[in-house]
């Protein structure tokens, strides 16, 4: 007997207190439970043991970054004005969205240093193609959170059609830059610290682009960006075979809670 049957309402579904005490579910003697419960902390704790690998990946490639480059603040630096052929925002008109069109990213598709394709909005080709003419996204730029998750870089993965907001920044690498160790500089504690402090407004803080431009990394030779580019590309190999695994794990998970409520796990 599934919840949503006890469930009131149109807007917002809400449980009945009564009706839910007419509710029964399958309670198999103690024996029973405490198998079940063996085999789902099993199956839980490989979950939590694949989430902890990619967590040490990711250190891993932080670690890997400091050992190659040293102390941000002791190397010589430049701005990233200096690094970049291009730093600009998105379109600061608020769009007309649509429920299918061409791909439109704010900063809240780029919160955790990488681009959540997922959860995206869209608009029409009509303004799509008005926006294209001032700025192109292209595969290697890099996506700037200027307020939200400020500070959160993300690099463009794929040659995918799209427009921004103008709650991003994107910044695209000189030639003689590499796109990923541009990616990691802007992620690094020294450029946080850098845009902690440049941040403007009481309400909704906001990172402009005078001071994004502002901001200054050390620029290693490009031989040594690219060793690191190479090492990225292994761990996020790495990265996406762990979260494959993640995925199956979470599905195995989700049926064997399924089998033991309906008894016969």
């Amino acid at each position: 007997m599934r919840l949503e049957q006890f469930t009131r309402g149109a807007g917002v579904p809400t449980l009945n207190r009564n009706l839910v005490h007419i509710v029964e579910v399958p309670l198999p003697p103690l024996s029973e439970q405490k198998r079940i419960g063996r085999i789902l902390d099993a199956a839980n704790a490989l979950r939590a043991k694949r989430s902890e690998s990619l967590n040490q990946l990711d250190t891993l490639l932080r670690s890997t970054f400091l050992d190659m480059f040293g102390d941000p603040v002791a190397n010589p630096s430049t701005s990233l004005e200096d690094v970049c052929e291009l730093i600009t925002d998105g379109t600061h008109q608020t769009p007309t969205y649509a429920s299918e069109g061409v791909t439109f990213l704010s900063s809240k598709n780029v919160k955790t240093g990488e681009i959540n394709w997922e959860e995206i909005k869209f608009i029409p080709e009509s303004l799509h193609k008005e926006l294209h003419k001032r700025l192109s996204p292209r595969r290697d730029d890099i996506l700037l959170a200027k307020n939200g998750t400020t500070g959160t870089a993300a690099i463009v993965d794929r040659d995918d059609v799209f427009d921004i907001y103008v709650s991003l920044a994107l910044l695209r690498p000189k030639s003689s830059v590499s796109p990923v160790y541009l990616l990691h500089a802007i992620n690094s504690d020294h450029a946080a610290f850098q845009f902690k402090r440049a941040l403007k407004g009481v309400g909704v803080p906001n990172l402009h682009l005078k001071e994004i431009r502002k901001t200054r990394i050390s620029l290693p030779p490009f031989d040594l960006q690219r060793r690191f580019a190479a090492i990225f590309e292994s761990v996020e190999q790495q990265k996406a075979s762990q979260r494959a695994l993640l995925d199956e794990l979470d599905t195995l998970f989700a049926s064997l809670q399924s089998r033991a409520f309906r008894g016969d796990l």
